[in-house]
C-alpha cells in the first residue's frame, strides 16, 4: 500500500486563497513525512475493485486524512473547503452549518457516482484520548441518499511517528450489512446506520466505546486541562506569596534588629559622653584643689593655717 495526499481538485473551490496556500503547503510537507511511514494493512481482500464505495474510519491520529490509498484505489476525503480542510488537518476544525454539510453531501453523491472511494470519519473530529466517540449522522444521510456501501477501515496499534519506517496498522473489515435499513427516511433508520458501521469499527479497533461526542469530550478534556492549569498556577501564586511574606518578614526582622544596634549604638555613645563630662568634672575638682594648696610663689607652705598670735609673738 502507498501513501498519498489529497489532490487539490478533491475540495470544493473556494475564494480564500491564503488558506488554499496554507492548505497546499501543508500537504507538501505532510506528503513528505508520509512517504516515509509505513502504514500495514489488514484485509484489502475486501476493498472492491471498482464502483463507489463509502470508506469509514475511525479517527485517531492527525495524519490519518492525509494518507490513505487502499487496494491502490484512491481514497477521496469530504472536506468543505481549503479553511475547513486547514482546520482538520490541526484538529481544530468547527461544527459544519447545515448548508455545508448539505453541500459535502451533495459532493460525496458526485465522487459515488464517478465510482470513487469516499472516505468519512465517522466521529468526526479526531479522538482526543484514543476511544471511538459517537458517530456523526453524516455518513448515514450520504448512505440514505446514494445507498453507497459501507466499509470500514479502523487505525489500530497507532505508533506511527514522522521520520520512522513502521507505523500504523489498517484494519479493513467486509463493507457492512446495511440493507435491512434501506431506504433510510427517517432518523431511526439513519441512527441505525451509524449504530451497525461503529460495531464494526469496534469490531476492528478494539478500541473502548464512549457514547458522547468526541468534541463533547474534547471540550470537557480541555475544561479539565485549563481548571488543572488554574490550580497550578494558583498554587504557584500562593507559593510566591507566602516567599514574597517570608521575605518582607524577614527585611522587618533585618530592620527591626538594626534599630536596636543603632539604638545600643546610641546609649553607648551616650554613656561615653557622660563618663566624659565627669572625668572632666573631677579633673577640674582636682587642678581646683591643688591650686589652693600651693602658694603664688610656688614654694612649700604650712600645710595648715597661720596662727597669728604665734607669728605676733616671732
Amino acid at each position: 500500500m502507498e501513501t498519498r495526499t489529497e489532490d487539490a481538485d478533491e475540495l470544493q473551490p473556494d475564494e480564500n486563497a491564503p488558506a488554499r496556500a496554507v492548505l497546499d503547503r501543508t500537504r507538501q510537507v505532510w506528503g513528505r513525512a508520509a512517504q516515509a511511514v509505513s502504514v500495514l494493512v489488514d484485509g484489502e481482500e475486501h476493498v472492491p475493485a471498482d464502483g463507489g464505495v463509502i470508506v469509514a474510519f475511525n479517527h485517531v491520529a492527525p495524519l490519518d486524512r492525509l494518507r490513505f490509498t487502499l487496494a491502490g484505489r484512491r481514497v477521496r476525503f469530504l472536506t468543505s473547503s481549503p479553511v475547513d480542510a486547514v482546520r482538520r488537518v490541526w484538529g481544530r476544525s468547527e461544527a459544519r452549518t447545515d448548508d455545508a454539510e448539505a453541500a459535502l453531501i451533495r459532493r460525496a453523491a458526485e465522487l459515488l457516482a464517478r465510482g470513487e472511494m469516499v472516505g468519512i470519519f465517522l466521529e468526526g473530529r479526531r479522538s482526543p484520548d484514543g476511544r471511538l466517540y459517537r458517530g456523526q449522522p453524516l455518513l448515514a444521510r450520504i448512505v440514505a441518499e446514494t445507498g453507497a456501501p459501507v466499509l470500514p477501515v479502523a487505525s489500530v496499534d497507532e505508533g506511527g511517528v514522522l521520520g520512522r519506517t513502521v507505523g500504523p496498522r489498517l484494519a479493513v473489515g467486509p463493507a457492512v450489512d446495511l440493507g435491512r435499513f434501506l431506504p433510510a427516511d427517517d432518523e431511526f433508520a439513519r441512527q441505525c446506520i451509524t449504530d451497525a458501521v461503529t460495531s464494526a469499527l469496534l469490531e476492528l479497533s478494539g478500541q473502548v466505546y464512549m457514547d458522547v461526542d468526541s468534541s463533547q469530550r474534547r471540550a470537557q478534556l480541555g475544561e479539565q486541562r485549563r481548571s488543572s492549569r488554574e490550580a497550578v498556577r494558583a498554587q504557584v501564586r500562593a507559593r510566591k506569596a507566602e516567599e514574597l511574606a517570608r521575605t518582607q518578614q524577614r527585611i522587618a526582622d533585618r530592620q527591626a534588629e538594626t534599630a536596636e544596634l543603632a539604638r545600643i549604638q546610641a546609649q553607648a555613645a551616650l554613656a561615653a559622653h557622660e563618663h566624659a563630662r565627669r572625668a572632666a568634672e573631677a579633673d577640674a575638682v582636682q587642678r581646683r584643689v591643688r591650686a589652693t594648696r600651693l602658694p603664688a610663689d610656688g614654694s612649700q607652705g604650712h600645710r595648715g593655717p597661720k596662727d597669728p598670735l604665734l607669728h605676733d609673738q616671732l
